[in-house]
């Protein structure tokens, strides 16, 4: 499970993050974990560090203790052959901290964390640049104004420290039609992604009480009236238990021309079935070369739902990536 998960129980829970790196880790700065007398929730990277890094965070809990960093060394002394330096960050938070978090994590627009880690330190600062540029010396703004700069960074001058920590708005949003087996085998796997899950079935009985916290689940007696209402660039999964239903949603995605993905579960005769009544239709043919079905990487041919919802994750996560990386270029080049 994810440490996110964990922010509805702030009075049992110690959140540890990897504040900083020097040479080779297994996690990268801003990796955080969450651990509980009797649970944890996601890695900072596994092995013998992890090991020690949930025992410490246990203790420091027993102890009241509401901050604290500490240097391991990736060598020999922890049974580890990284070689590499980590510092670790061991908070606990309150529940408005919690719920701030929980906020910058769904948001629809970047935030900042500032949360000054020196003696007496204050709360944690949320806001955007202009907002925490008067917290911090002004030899350190430039780390606010870096817009390729790490999302967690580690800011000091003299014996003052700060942790800045950078949520982008959520790029990665999923709209999920259909709550059949291969979508409850896939949720589990969406809920483990930097992603936001929109789930939406026309059987109200169908959606769980119960979901991950990147997820909401939606009862829509026509689905289709979520399609307007999709933040552009989404990733649609079509997979309802109605061919019906399943042509009139991949219909009003293609129409709308600007889906990061659209995939469509079912056969390579579906599909063709599909081509030829939406082509009658009047979508146009550039329209449907938007469409992928069948879904999921190659390769993988079982038929069983949880392979289907690995194959499809696989996929999911490839398009998304790739999408990262033109975005990227982009960037450079305006630069």
């Amino acid at each position: 499970m994810r440490w996110r998960d964990a922010l509805h129980q702030p009075d049992v829970t110690l959140w540890v993050t990897v504040l900083a790196v020097s040479g080779s880790a297994p996690r990268e700065p801003g990796a955080r974990m969450a651990v509980q007398p009797d649970a944890c929730f996601d890695t900072i990277g596994g092995g013998h560090l992890e090991f020690q890094a949930i025992a410490r965070a246990r203790a420091l809990l027993q102890q009241g203790v509401t901050r604290h960093i500490e240097r391991f060394a990736l060598g020999a002394s922890l049974g580890q052959c990284c070689g590499g330096v980590v510092w670790l960050l061991f908070e606990r938070w309150d529940a408005a901290q919690c719920g701030q978090m929980q906020q910058a994590l769904r948001g629809e627009h970047t935030v900042f964390r500032l949360q000054a880690l020196h003696a007496d330190a204050a709360e944690s600062a949320w806001g955007e640049v202009a907002s925490l540029r008067p917290l911090l010396p002004a030899a350190l703004h430039t780390a606010l104004d870096q817009t390729d700069a790490p999302r967690c960074q580690w800011l000091q001058q003299g014996e003052q420290q700060w942790l800045l920590e950078r949520f982008p708005a959520c790029d990665f949003r999923i709209e999920l039609f259909g709550a059949g087996h291969v979508a409850r085998a896939l949720l589990p796997l969406l809920a483990s992604l930097p992603c936001q899950v929109h789930w939406v079935d026309s059987r109200e009985e169908m959606l769980p009480q119960c979901v991950p916290d990147n997820v909401d689940t939606e009862w829509l007696d026509d689905p289709v009236q979520r399609v307007a209402e999709a933040a552009p660039g989404s990733f649609y999964l079509v997979m309802t238990h109605s061919h019906a239903e399943d042509q009139r949603l991949v219909e009003h995605i293609l129409r709308r021309g600007d889906a990061a993905y659209c995939g469509l579960i079912g056969s390579r005769s579906k599909r063709q079935q599909f081509r030829q009544r939406l082509l009658r239709r009047g979508v146009s043919d550039a329209q449907w070369q938007a469409l992928t079905c069948p879904i999921g990487v190659a390769g993988i041919h079982s038929k069983q739902p949880a392979a289907i919802a690995i194959a499809v994750a696989a996929e999911l996560l490839q398009r998304y990536e790739a999408r990262q990386v033109q975005q990227q270029k982009r960037v450079q080049v305006q630069a």
